[in-house]
């Protein structure tokens, strides 16, 4: 029920901000508390640069850019930085425009290594819609960068580095792993 009503406000805050990707798209992040940010703001600003750039890749539907903010030993769950370029050339071709809101809850940044707990949604305008619809959606997840040759790049998602063992009842241990959540 929780994240359902989130997905709607996240949904909320997107129309709010006139539902429509511009040419020269900005990333729409909302900052943590002051007391959330344990990171230089020059840290900040440059994190912030890399998603607003990333955001304007996607309104000009250039995978090549896209590509380019995430690093070369990117991985997720297993998957590659090739496979997420095969990932993001399916939604390219899926969707008319592709949108994202992330609101960060935490930011924290050691050395050349950032941790930033995120709430967001992935839109996008199906071919031949009118309607955006949620492509993908998450909440809470850690998302992981590196600073790369003095750029920031996204290295993995929810699970980079995160493996559970969990213990079902009346069943066997089994490796749990979060959502799919590969894009940021």
């Amino acid at each position: 029920m929780k994240f359902r009503l989130l997905v709607a406000f996240l949904a909320m805050a997107f129309l709010a901000l006139g539902g429509a990707v511009k040419a020269h798209a900005e990333a729409h992040i909302n900052l943590p508390p002051p007391n959330e940010i344990h990171a230089t703001p020059q840290d900040v600003k440059d994190i912030m640069a890399m998603y607003d750039g990333l955001e304007g890749a996607l309104a000009k539907k250039d995978l090549g850019a896209i590509m380019s903010y995430y690093a070369p030993d990117y991985d997720y769950q297993h998957a590659d930085k090739s496979e997420l370029r095969y990932l993001w050339s399916e939604q390219l071709a899926k969707f008319e425009k592709l949108y994202s809101v992330h609101n960060f809850s935490e930011l924290t940044v050691q050395g050349t290594e950032a941790a930033i707990t995120c709430t967001g949604v992935l839109f996008g305008l199906p071919k031949g819609a009118t309607d955006y619809v949620v492509v993908d959606s998450w909440q809470m997840q850690p998302h992981y960068l590196t600073k790369k040759s003095g750029s920031w790049k996204i290295v993995g998602g929810s699970t980079h580095w995160v493996e559970e063992k969990l213990k079902i009842p009346g069943k066997r241990r089994v490796t749990y792993s979060l959502q799919f959540h590969p894009f940021f």
